[in-house]
């Protein structure tokens, strides 16, 4: 119930503008529920009576139409893009000078940091920069000499008073290094000649911030203008998000914003520029509450300009831009999507260019192209469809008793690789499994008691080159109360034939490994029974990494009663030695147990491994405490060839696997 329009038509007539938020829980279950009608309806206020206001909504949700309609007296409305160039020197436009004092929330790091350095060096305006990070004024001597992560978390566990968790540790870490990114920030400011100043704060407590403003007022001057960037993710499908990840999503968009429009009420501001972000415009799987908060700084930014004759007012909403919370992974995917990332540089020249330019436009959607044979070569489909269901049980698949953690028959990654590469290639037959990229352990499979467990795994449609072909992959189950659990993300890699690889790793010699083959299995360093337990020696094991000597996995039907597959796409058994000797490397080096949760790159070279064996060769690229990354490459044990390939091996180490390892028998329940 804003304007019939979405707050285009006449924005003053929204009594509440936040329930645009809607529209973008509409637009997001879209597309996390494709199967289903999805509207967001627009009605207006002021039709002639409820009568009219009912009949037209009735006619409107019985029709098919597109997800955003809105209905007013005069007609139906209905939202599109148009290409959009503001015109220099407008009626509205900004120019910075040294008598402007700016609040930017959003902190000074990232995204926030780029735009307050170029707008120090175009006008020299006094900046308050608030952030949720406390700063450091001065670093002891200890720490400052600390440069790196590793040298850093080493200082603060030196020098700590109590003991440390790992969780501590990694929190102390960020505290360090949020600050002095702040502080370099305000270096870089400084240096064009501009002022800058650091609150630290939560936009979503009312207190803080009215106590911030008073003090921005008192050393800085009257405010000016707005810059709200504050933001934060948590990615869940709506089904799995909790209400505690939506009100930290939602609350630091419109919280923040109504804390600074409240206490800012008395202020001549000149601009105000609201971070939304195309979530909100288009949604996005697993950003509910970021697509609803996003769009709640639309229309509150409608109403706003609408009130507000003197204030030039913006809600730009921002394709993914180059730093921030875009990470290598989320990179793929938007260029997956032919959405480029946004250079800090760039986006900032953009924002400038809008305010100085002075035009009428109050949302705008700012988008980066990417270049079409990157988005081509990554573009993944969606929505999946079911492609394997698996009726998960130890009765059907005997091996599960051979992989038993904490009392449970836990399903090795090696097989995830298996079934989800079963499920892409089984819809494309003609093309070979020649790989999976950025598989990501999200939840383990675990059977709890007898009953078995339904695994779906679901594929994209396979998209790319003539030849080689990308395939979206998950695996899903229902899980306790039929919520249901997303286990595992990949991109499966289909070809027609395999390319060739050559061995980096071979000829390392590496310390001699301690531990005789019975000590790692009959004394429970690892906890493998005996369908796994395919390490035949360990070569050699230092900080450097691990070297063993493997067997192959035997036919299918010895571990499965009806197996998918006459014989096996990758090798479960090899897989699973290569995660045993990182197993291996990180007790021999922190004494601590590992399992493995993503795998960056796996290639493949041959149609199968070799029935001879194979050597493993993991070479450690970076390693703490908590966990390491490892490249990891499969030799022919006989003629020394590259059969396959794990590049960005993730593990998790934890002190608490050690136990759980031991418990590697399936728990039995109790008797009364």
């Amino acid at each position: 119930r804003m304007d019939g329009a979405f707050g285009l038509r006449n924005p003053s007539l929204a009594v509440y503008p936040e329930i645009g938020a809607l529209v973008g829980l509409a637009k997001t279950a879209a597309r996390e529920w494709p199967e289903l009608c999805t509207r967001a309806i627009d009605l207006a206020p002021d039709f002639p009576s409820v009568e009219a206001a009912a009949e037209v909504l009735a006619d409107e949700v019985l029709a098919e139409g597109p997800v955003e309609t809105g209905l007013a007296p005069e007609g139906t409305t209905t939202l599109d893009l148009q290409p959009y160039v503001s015109a220099p020197g407008g009626k509205n436009a900004i120019v910075l000078t040294p008598q402007d004092v700016i609040v930017i929330t959003g902190g000074a790091r990232g995204v926030t940091a780029a735009v307050a350095e170029a707008m120090a060096r175009a006008g020299r305006p006094k900046l308050a920069l608030i952030g949720r990070s406390a700063l450091l004024v001065a670093e002891p001597e200890w720490l400052a000499a600390a440069r790196d992560e590793r040298a850093i978390k080493k200082a603060v566990l030196e020098h700590a008073t109590e003991k440390l968790s790992p969780q501590d540790l990694e929190r102390r870490y960020r505290e360090v290094a949020a600050a002095r990114e702040v502080n370099e920030t305000l270096s870089r400011i400084r240096a064009t000649g501009g002022e800058a100043r650091y609150y630290a704060a939560d936009v979503r407590d009312t207190t803080q911030m009215r106590g911030v403003l008073e003090r921005v007022r008192a050393e800085l001057g009257p405010i000016t203008g707005l810059v709200h960037g504050a933001g934060v993710l948590a990615d869940r499908r709506i089904e799995d998000k909790t209400l505690e990840q939506f009100d930290v999503v939602y609350g630091t968009k419109v919280d923040g914003l109504r804390n600074l429009l409240s206490e800012t009420a008395s202020d001549a501001l000149r601009f105000m520029v609201l971070f939304s972000s195309s979530t909100g415009r288009f949604g996005r799987v697993g950003q509910v509450d970021y697509a609803m908060a996003n769009e709640s700084l639309n229309k509150i930014a409608q109403t706003e300009a609408a009130r507000r004759a003197h204030c030039r007012v913006l809600s730009i909403n921002w394709g993914p831009w180059d730093g921030g919370m875009v990470t290598p992974a989320l990179r793929k995917v938007f260029a997956a999507e032919g959405v480029g990332v946004i250079g800090l540089e760039a986006g900032a020249r953009f924002l400038l260019d809008e305010l100085s330019a002075g035009g009428d436009a109050v949302e705008i959607v700012a988008l980066a192209e990417v270049q079409r044979e990157i988005a081509t070569a990554s573009a993944l489909a969606r929505p999946m469809n079911s492609a394997l269901t698996i009726e998960l049980s130890l009765d059907r698949f005997p091996f599960l008793a051979s992989h038993v953690i904490d009392g449970h028959a836990v399903l090795p990654v090696a097989m995830y690789v298996e079934w989800l590469a079963h499920a892409a290639a089984h819809a494309n037959p003609g093309l070979r499994f020649v790989g999976i990229e950025d598989l990501r352990v999200l939840n383990g499979v675990v059977l709890e008691g007898d009953a078995p467990l339904v695994l779906e795994i679901a594929a994209g449609t396979a998209v790319g080159a003539e030849r080689c072909k990308r395939v979206a992959v998950e695996m899903r189950s229902a899980g306790l109360g039929g919520r249901r659990v997303l286990h595992s993300t990949a991109i499966v890699l289909l070809d027609a034939s395999f390319g060739e690889g050559a061995a980096t790793l071979a000829g390392r010699t590496l310390p001699a490994y301690r531990a005789s083959r019975d000590d790692m299995y009959n004394h429970q360093k690892l906890f493998h029974g005996p369908l796994f337990q395919g390490i035949l020696t360990v070569d050699g094991c230092g900080e450097d990494g691990i070297s063993i000597t493997a067997s192959t996995a035997p036919a299918p039907e010895t571990w499965i009663r009806e197996p998918l597959r006459r014989r096996w796409l990758a090798d479960p058994l090899a897989l699973d030695c290569a995660f045993q000797a990182m197993i291996l490397w990180s007790l021999d080096r922190f004494d601590t147990a590992s399992l493995p949760v993503r795998l960056g790159k796996y290639e493949q070279f041959q149609t199968a491994f070799p029935k001879s064996g194979v050597r493993i060769e993991a070479k450690i690229s970076k390693a703490t405490a908590f966990g390491a990354t490892a490249t990891i490459e499969f030799l022919h044990a006989g003629d020394g060839t590259l059969v396959a390939r794990i590049e960005d091996y993730e593990c998790i180490m934890a002190a608490s696997l050690n136990a759980a390892f031991q418990r590697n028998q399936i728990a039995q329940p109790a008797r009364e």
